[in-house]
């Protein structure tokens, strides 16, 4: 089975390896408090890509495609913005960009079985990832306990539907 590489953006954001089975291996986005604020921990993210990339032949990398939020404020904007290129950049630099993939969240949510419902506030949105994550992978359920562990769900789903999606282009050629 292929090594898929899944990364849900953001400060509370996650990195989930999925290899079908029981191998999937989940960290979540590592950061740093500077002057009281939350800050993405570029040093340890590069160490982590640079591991996985050392230990792993990943064969695809999904990217979840993200963009400014109605309500985010600038500040949080431009922060978002930040973490989302600096992702970008180091799965460039440690798996190449013909590996990388950008996918919506209505892509990757419809195909692992997440319906939209336009009217579920954001905090119902990511228990349904966590309610869905638990449910596919069950033998990881513990990794998704904590109403916290959103980002790491989301990850892990977006690694599935890679691997899908591989699984698809390598039947349909």
């Amino acid at each position: 089975m292929a090594l898929v590489l899944g990364i849900d953006p953001g400060l509370t954001g996650a990195l989930a390896l999925y290899a079908g089975g029981d191998t999937l291996i989940v960290h979540d986005m590592p950061t740093q408090v500077v002057k009281k604020k939350t800050r993405l921990d570029l040093e340890v993210l590069d160490a982590c890509f640079r591991s996985l990339a050392a230990e792993w032949h990943v064969d695809r990398v999904y990217v979840e495609r993200v963009g400014a939020m109605p309500k985010q404020g600038v500040a949080g904007s431009f922060q978002f913005g930040f973490v989302a290129g600096a992702l970008h950049a180091l799965v460039v630099t440690h798996f190449g960009a013909s590996k990388c993939r950008l996918v919506t969240p209505h892509q990757w949510k419809f195909a692992v079985g997440i319906h939209a419902n336009p009217e579920a506030d954001k905090k119902a949105r990511k228990a349904m990832s966590r309610a869905r994550a638990i449910e596919l992978l069950p033998s990881h359920a513990h990794l998704f306990a904590r109403t916290k562990d959103d980002g790491r769900a989301e990850a892990a789903l977006i690694a599935l539907y890679g691997a899908q999606q591989l699984a698809n282009e390598k039947d349909h050629p």
